[in-house]
């Protein structure tokens, strides 16, 4: 029988990529569901599995990367925006005009400009962006962060949560603020209600000594 001169490669293993701490938190969070679910519930369990993941991948998907991509023109170009808006930042004029502005800068910007936004987004999302991005986020995008977490927590767990914050603005200040939410989930203030001002002085030490 005649040999045969082809050879048939075997296929590549591919080399798996090893889960960063925030992904085996994901995976941990929802173990205990996934063993007292049934056959047909573990595909859906394993949907929120994969969607929590992926935001805490090394390699963001390209709905992330956009988001954040954005994010890094809003920051970068936040002179020019207020400029074309022609309106004073805060007012209802400029908050009506702010998204169509920044659409229109993203739209004029060149093919080079795009890709040096997004390398910078793919930089900040492995890092982190730098003081002056973080001070601004920390004014204006961790509130509603921190309400959307705390409607979660009641609505899904029926859990209550006060939130003890610490930031360093722009002015390289530190700031201390009480987030709560609960008057507006069906429960009495914290705030409003209870003496909580006496845990501010451990907190105001513990936030000195993260911002020397």
């Amino acid at each position: 029988m005649p040999r045969s001169n082809s050879s048939v490669d075997s296929p590549k293993k591919t080399k798996q990529k090893k889960l960063t701490e925030e992904e085996v938190l994901v995976l941990k969070s929802h173990l205990e569901e996934w063993k007292e679910a049934a056959a047909e519930d573990r595909k859906k369990i394993m949907k929120v599995v994969v969607k929590e993941a992926k935001v805490h991948a090394p390699t963001m998907d390209d709905q992330l990367l956009k988001k954040r991509k954005y994010l890094v023109i809003e920051q970068l170009r936040k002179e020019d925006i207020i400029e074309k808006t022609g309106a004073r930042p805060g007012s209802k004029m400029f908050i009506e005009r702010y998204q169509s502005t920044i659409t229109a800068i993203m739209a004029s910007l060149s093919k080079e400009e795009l890709e040096e936004a997004q390398n910078t987004a793919i930089k900040w999302s492995d890092k982190a962006p730098p003081a002056v991005v973080q001070a601004d986020f920390a004014k204006k995008k961790a509130p509603g962060i921190m309400k959307d977490l705390a409607t979660k927590l009641w609505k899904q767990a029926g859990m209550r949560i006060f939130i003890l914050s610490a930031w360093k603005t722009e002015e390289d200040e530190v700031w201390i603020n009480g987030m709560d939410f609960n008057e507006n989930l069906e429960g009495n203030s914290f705030t409003n209600t209870k003496d909580w001002k006496p845990m501010l002085s451990e907190w105001n030490a513990y936030a000195g000594e993260c911002y020397k």
